[in-house]
């Protein structure tokens, strides 16, 4: 009672502590006598109506006379830890994250400041600004340059790709699909990944996910120069990439990049840097397209086991000679194969084969169908073949 009388917000303590509860749960004891009942009954009730002129002291005394264990009671709510309330959230300043974001950029035009910046792990903070105001594209656009600083320093895929750099530049672009800024910001970052050597940017990089968004990006920024420029570079690089060149190429083309750098290529016929790098980009990925529906005239295909064989050989080819060749492939082109033609006989031809390979009990197959996605591939060559009943039935 003289607390309450002495600061009114005692009660409130009272009951943040718990009090009212612990009162409750002594009412529903069956054990308890009417004349406690009452006694706690009344006090309850004058808490729950706010009611501060209540003599605590001679409550808990009655309560203590009765028989209660008091000393449990005031154990308990001891025992409550009394939390203040969280104070609210300082209302987030886009211009204040894009000005810090612009200093950042600006010293990360430094070789070193980037490298020391990158080897300290401080990539994600710029990703977490760029989270801070997603639906800011001023603010997106300024990480994204930062970012594209980041990816040019030698040897820092890993931590980039740790960071979720390219997932977070995938976001970025399929959030703002209609600005020209963020898309080209986007394009910009993944083309400094794909210059660095790792092993592991094809395979990042190549999700169709990525290369999917990267296209469309690419499509709609197709009459501004600096983007033609940047994206032919980026397959270039990727290209780059011997080993994994021939999936590579799939993957592109599969994702439409083929026609967006032949498009590149006429549309900058006055800008002789940018068409010359989007021919570049497309003799690169010549080589390992063997669909003859991808580029039309006198181009050559890379077939292994069979060597040089023209795109026109494969189109006149038998359905039984080109089921041959492909029973020949590993698991990793067969699957490729699959994905990215878009020729229905090499659809129905590789769908043959991974079919045959299954019933043979191919673990192999059966791992990349059942868990690598092959399953979405052949359902989505399902559909894309709805008027080829031949692919059909096979996929």
């Amino acid at each position: 009672h003289a607390m309450a009388v002495a600061d009114p917000a005692s009660l409130e303590m009272l009951k943040k502590i718990g009090l009212e509860d612990e009162l409750a749960k002594i009412l529903k004891q069956e054990n308890i006598s009417d004349e406690t009942a009452a006694v706690i009954k009344d006090f309850y009730d004058k808490i729950k109506a706010d009611d501060i002129d209540v003599d605590l002291t001679n409550v808990l005394l009655g309560l203590k006379g009765l028989g209660m264990p008091l000393d449990e009671i005031t154990k308990n709510i001891n025992e409550v830890e009394v939390k203040d309330d969280p104070e609210p959230d300082e209302p987030i300043d886009p211009n204040a994250i894009f000005n810090e974001l612009k200093k950042l950029d600006g010293l990360l035009m430094n070789p070193n400041f980037a490298q020391t910046f990158v080897s300290e792990g401080k990539v994600g903070t710029i990703l977490d600004n760029i989270q801070e105001c997603y639906d800011d594209p001023k603010v997106v656009v300024q990480g994204l340059n930062a970012l594209a600083k980041c990816a040019l320093v030698p040897g820092s895929f890993p931590a980039l790709e740790e960071a979720g750099v390219v997932e977070g530049v995938v976001q970025c672009m399929l959030e703002h699909p209609d600005d020209a800024q963020v898309q080209f910001g986007g394009i910009k970052v993944l083309q400094g990944l794909a210059g660095q050597d790792d092993p592991l940017v094809s395979e990042s990089l190549c999700q169709p996910i990525t290369l999917e968004t990267a296209v469309k990006g690419a499509k709609a920024g197709l009459a501004d120069p600096n983007m033609m420029a940047a994206f032919a570079d980026m397959v270039c690089k990727l290209m780059d990439d011997k080993q994994n060149a021939p999936q590579t190429a799939q993957q592109l083309a599969a994702a439409g990049a083929i026609d967006v750098l032949t498009k590149g290529m006429n549309t900058h016929i006055q800008a002789p840097g940018v068409s010359a790098k989007c021919q570049e980009a497309l003799a690169k990925l010549n080589p390992h397209l063997f669909n003859p529906n991808i580029l039309t005239g006198n181009h050559n295909a890379q077939v292994n086991p069979y060597g040089t064989i023209s795109l026109a050989q494969i189109a006149a080819m038998p359905q039984e000679e080109l089921d041959d060749m492909i029973k020949t492939y590993d698991t990793g082109t067969l699957m490729t194969t699959l994905r990215a033609s878009r020729d229905p006989r090499m659809v129905q031809s590789s769908a043959k084969e991974i079919n045959r390979r299954l019933q043979g009990g191919d673990n192999e197959v059966y791992n990349s169908t059942v868990s690598g996605g092959g399953i979405g591939d052949l359902l989505g060559q399902a559909n894309n073949n709805m008027d080829n009943p031949n692919a059909l039935v096979h996929v």
